[in-house]
């Protein structure tokens, strides 16, 4: 196999989308390995992504991002590899859900591997971010409204980076699907 070609798995789209859980169990079923970036950038900083924002502030945090995609997808890229149809696979990278919307990062991840945004209905994404309140720090003091609002707004403003991605799913993910769509991508 060609290791030069080899290419990370993206996953992309909003907080409560099923990143983490998607990217779970595609892990699962290939071996690859899984890297939630958020937790590789926590462990890194020895400190959690709010302390990051309020010590550190937003520019600083989006940077650190930024920095640490790429030392994720070099860690990846030195591993074993699964092989999807023509596709040559080294693992599958969890983003933060506004990793795609700095320092080019979206144009960065269609260079260097294959994208899938995870994109289920708002009403769905409300669902799921009011029963998450609690852990999200950005949530836990809003109103079941100002969340709504919160998303919507967020959603306008990331579509256009989120759209540039290769693959789209809307459902709950379906590994076997993704598969299939990353063969072909």
């Amino acid at each position: 196999m060609n290791q030069s070609a080899s290419k990370v798995i993206f996953l992309i789209g909003f907080m409560g989308s099923g990143k983490s859980h998607g990217g779970k169990l595609l892990s699962n079923r290939t071996g690859l390995p899984f890297v939630d970036l958020d937790d590789w950038i926590e462990d890194k900083e020895q400190r959690n992504i709010t302390a990051i924002f309020n010590q550190s502030g937003e520019a600083y945090f989006r940077e650190r991002e930024s920095a640490s995609l790429k030392e994720v997808v070099a860690t990846l890229s030195a591993g074993a590899v699964f092989q999807m149809g023509t596709q040559v696979i080294t693992g599958i990278v969890s983003t933060g859900g506004g990793t795609p919307c700095y320092h080019e990062c979206m144009k960065w991840m269609n260079q260097h591997g294959i994208t899938v945004w995870l994109n289920p209905l708002p009403s769905v994404l409300m669902l799921r971010l009011l029963k998450e309140k609690a852990s999200r720090p950005l949530l836990a003091d809003l109103s079941e409204s100002e969340l709504n609002l919160f998303v919507t707004s967020k959603l306008s403003e990331r579509i256009s980076f989120y759209s540039q991605a290769a693959i789209e799913l809307q459902d709950e993910v379906d590994v076997e699907l993704l598969i299939e769509k990353i063969k072909h991508a």
